[in-house]
Protein backbone atom coordinates (compact mmCIF):
# COMPACT_ATOMS: atom_id res chain seq x y z
CA UNK A 1 0.00 0.00 0.00
CA UNK A 2 1.60 3.73 -1.22
CA UNK A 3 2.05 5.95 1.59
CA UNK A 4 -0.70 8.06 0.07
CA UNK A 5 -3.31 5.47 0.28
CA UNK A 6 -2.24 4.67 4.14
CA UNK A 7 -2.82 8.80 4.84
CA UNK A 8 -6.24 9.17 2.59
CA UNK A 9 -7.16 5.97 4.97
CA UNK A 10 -6.30 7.59 7.88
CA UNK A 11 -8.18 10.90 6.98
CA UNK A 12 -11.33 9.55 5.70
CA UNK A 13 -11.71 7.51 9.42
CA UNK A 14 -11.05 10.22 10.98
CA UNK A 15 -14.26 11.95 12.48
CA UNK A 16 -14.97 14.71 10.38
CA UNK A 17 -17.50 17.15 13.14
CA UNK A 18 -15.35 19.96 13.15
CA UNK A 19 -17.37 21.49 11.21
CA UNK A 20 -19.72 21.84 14.43
CA UNK A 21 -17.66 22.62 17.17
CA UNK A 22 -18.84 26.24 17.10
CA UNK A 23 -22.90 26.85 16.20
CA UNK A 24 -24.46 29.98 15.43
CA UNK A 25 -27.10 31.63 17.79
CA UNK A 26 -29.40 30.06 15.03
CA UNK A 27 -28.18 26.74 15.77
CA UNK A 28 -28.22 26.76 19.20
CA UNK A 29 -31.58 28.39 19.30
CA UNK A 30 -33.15 25.89 17.00
CA UNK A 31 -31.63 22.84 19.47
CA UNK A 32 -32.75 24.61 22.69
CA UNK A 33 -36.13 25.27 21.54
CA UNK A 34 -35.38 28.73 22.61
CA UNK A 35 -36.23 31.89 20.96
CA UNK A 36 -33.74 35.13 20.14
CA UNK A 37 -34.63 37.01 23.39
CA UNK A 38 -34.02 34.12 25.45
CA UNK A 39 -30.66 33.40 23.39
CA UNK A 40 -29.10 36.65 24.06
CA UNK A 41 -30.94 37.17 27.74
CA UNK A 42 -28.87 33.59 28.75
CA UNK A 43 -25.86 35.37 27.29
CA UNK A 44 -26.04 38.65 28.87
CA UNK A 45 -26.03 36.75 31.83
CA UNK A 46 -22.99 34.82 31.88
CA UNK A 47 -25.53 31.79 32.16
CA UNK A 48 -24.61 30.66 28.22
CA UNK A 49 -20.51 31.65 27.33
CA UNK A 50 -20.53 32.55 23.40
CA UNK A 51 -17.16 34.52 21.57
CA UNK A 52 -17.91 37.03 18.97
CA UNK A 53 -15.73 36.40 15.23
CA UNK A 54 -15.86 39.87 14.06
CA UNK A 55 -20.31 40.43 14.02
CA UNK A 56 -20.59 36.81 14.30
CA UNK A 57 -21.38 34.89 17.54
CA UNK A 58 -20.64 31.58 17.93
CA UNK A 59 -20.96 28.95 20.96
CA UNK A 60 -19.00 25.99 21.45
CA UNK A 61 -20.32 22.75 21.35
CA UNK A 62 -18.74 22.22 24.67
CA UNK A 63 -20.00 25.10 26.44
CA UNK A 64 -23.56 23.59 24.71
CA UNK A 65 -23.13 20.48 26.62
CA UNK A 66 -22.00 22.62 30.06
CA UNK A 67 -25.18 24.89 29.76
CA UNK A 68 -27.57 22.31 29.08
CA UNK A 69 -26.36 20.10 31.53
CA UNK A 70 -26.97 22.30 34.41
CA UNK A 71 -30.16 23.70 33.61
CA UNK A 72 -31.85 20.81 31.68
Amino acid sequence: MSRNRIEEDYYDDRDHDFDYQYLSPQEVMALLNIGKHTFYRQLKSGKLKAFRIGRLWRVSRKELERYTGENY
